[in-house]
């Protein structure tokens, strides 16, 4: 809900309270969706606005730190900047936010496949961050003329639309802003369907995701949400925010950390498996040896008679057929040829014995077993319904799981790293100093991960997260962590760097090494161009 058109006119008038006549110095990238304009402050000398682009989560954010990468980080709109930022403006009745500058306007539209952010100065000349074939460049002019912008709450909303009839199917059609959140929490307020009702309810919720604070959360199902605390939701535990920046800035790091929060939660569901998977076989192995009941007197009838037909036995043969003293019955016994006859009869006296006690364990063993698969089970119940990082360790410590070495939960031990994610998709870590380097490399890194260090010289330790442990990583992912890693070592400024990757289990630390050392096995090594990838996004620092 977070890119509705009620929420990004609440950025626009936030906005204007903290940017407006501000110097813009430049306009960059790092990412194919993201565009980046540096606005220093005194206070914040690194503060950035970013403006995604990402037609999935499109966003307007202001960044107190950010710092630009020196290799793969293009600057755009070079002609134009630097240059005052005067106002944010928004389109009375759609998703196009104006920028304007003191010689130009900056447009960012919201429009699904081609969300964008343009340029049009003096002149009318027009530039684009993404290029575009189906977008036409002359009708965007002509639009932007003939649009009305403000630059305050649209309190004009609904005020002056007719309903000639209300039909809940058809109120998409008739005010193209309800979106899916605000119809779903109309309906969950009222039963009356009427042009009345509809108007009376969907103001009071327009006005509450203007003024009220926003909760940012996971859902039940696992996705993260942007909605006004006022909303119905369905999880126990939010962050509430008084401000859409902040508020934005939390639901990023939940979006971009739902692959932590969803391994950790895999890892444990895993593990809470397979042990109920060995219980279970375990139970049905004992149910099927107690239904069988107990061999004790058919042992010790065996024994008896065999010690009554002792003459019989001969040591070659490996079975007997004798008469069952009360059936007259003919059984067939087995018996152990590479041992004496009285040896055989004793053996079955001593299984007698031994049966009596085995079955008695095994009743006991199967109470035991069955009232661990039910703890275990529970267990599992209370998974589904973990919400935070706290429930998840109070499962582990009760499965006796060791840390997964989340992101997240390493936080708690100091680790400072550069977080970035590589193409949306592949979480890698790059330690700031030897202590933090320690840390990567002894507690942070899980076994299937990928550890990289510039081979020859000192650097930081990086690690490739790898959540899949099925997942085959591809060679031109590989190739570009280790691109990252050779940037930050002191082969930042040769043409090629060799780097060594390898697995994080192969990846060990001495007794008395110094900090930052450790010891690889498996390494492979790749050689490659210091350099932060293309589609390499800086996400936390």
């Amino acid at each position: 809900m977070f890119n509705t058109y009620f929420y990004l006119n609440r950025a626009v008038v936030e906005l204007n309270s903290i940017l407006t006549s501000t110097k813009v110095y430049e306009a960059f990238t790092q990412n194919k969706n993201k565009l980046y304009f540096v606005i220093p402050s005194e206070e914040q000398p690194f503060r950035t606005l970013v403006i995604s682009t990402d037609q999935n989560i499109p966003y307007l954010q202001i960044k107190k730190e950010h710092h630009k990468a020196k290799k793969n980080s293009p600057n755009f709109f070079v002609d134009h900047f630097p240059a005052v930022l005067k106002r944010f403006y928004i389109a009375e009745n759609d998703r196009l936010i104006k920028i304007e500058f003191d010689r130009f306007s900056l447009f960012y539209s919201v429009r699904g496949n081609n969300t964008n952010v343009y340029l049009i100065d003096e002149q009318n000349r027009i530039e684009f961050f993404k290029s575009n074939k189906r977008q036409n460049p002359q009708k965007l002019i002509e639009e932007t003329t003939s649009i009305n912008f403000i630059d305050v709450f649209n309190e004009k909303v609904l005020d002056e639309k007719i309903f000639p009839s209300i039909q809940l199917l058809d109120i998409k059609k008739i005010e193209s802003r309800i979106t899916k959140d605000i119809f779903n929490e109309y309906k969950s307020r009222t039963s009356e369907i009427n042009e009345t009702s509809f108007k009376d309810v969907s103001k009071k919720i327009i006005y509450e995701i203007y003024f009220e604070d926003v909760s940012v959360y996971f859902s039940e199902e696992n996705s993260a949400e942007f909605l006004p605390e006022t909303f119905n939701k369905n999880s126990k535990t939010e962050n509430l925010f008084e401000n859409y920046n902040e508020a934005i800035s939390k639901y990023i790091s939940l979006k971009y950390g739902k692959a932590n929060y969803l391994g950790s939660k895999k890892e444990i569901e895993n593990s809470l498996n397979k042990e109920l998977t060995k219980l279970s076989n375990k139970l049905n192995k004992l149910k099927r040896r107690i239904e069988e009941g107990s061999k004790e007197e058919l042992y010790k009838k065996y024994a008896d008679m065999l010690l009554a037909n002792i003459y019989q036995l001969n040591k070659k043969n490996s079975s007997i057929e004798l008469e069952d003293f009360s059936t007259g019955e003919k059984i067939k016994i087995k018996l152990n040829e590479k041992i004496s006859p009285k040896k055989n009869v004793d053996l079955y006296f001593e299984k007698s014995r031994d049966e009596k006690i085995n079955y008695q364990k095994s009743v006991e063993l199967f109470n035991l077993t069955n009232q661990k698969y039910d703890e275990y089970f529970n267990i599992k119940e209370s998974l589904e319904k973990a919400e935070n990082v706290k429930d998840f360790e109070e499962i582990r410590n009760k499965l006796k799981i060791k840390p997964s070495g989340s992101a997240k939960d390493k936080l708690e031990e100091n680790i400072k790293y550069y977080h970035y994610l590589l193409e949306d998709k592949y979480h890698i870590y790059v330690g700031r100093d030897s202590k933090s380097n320690d840390l990567i490399s002894t507690k942070f890194v899980k076994q299937n991960d990928f550890w990289f260090h510039a081979r020859g010289v000192s650097g930081s330790h990086v690690v490739l997260r790898v959540e899949n442990k099925k997942e085959v990583i591809p060679k031109n992912i590989l190739k570009a962590v280790c691109s990252l890693a050779a940037y930050y070592s002191k082969s930042k400024t040769a043409k090629l760097s060799p780097v060594a990757y390898t697995y994080g289990k192969y990846v060990y630390k001495k007794k008395g090494m110094n900090p930052g050392a450790v010891n690889i096995s498996k390494e492979q090594v790749l050689i490659v161009k210091p350099e932060i990838p293309k589609s390499c996004e800086l996400v936390e620092e």
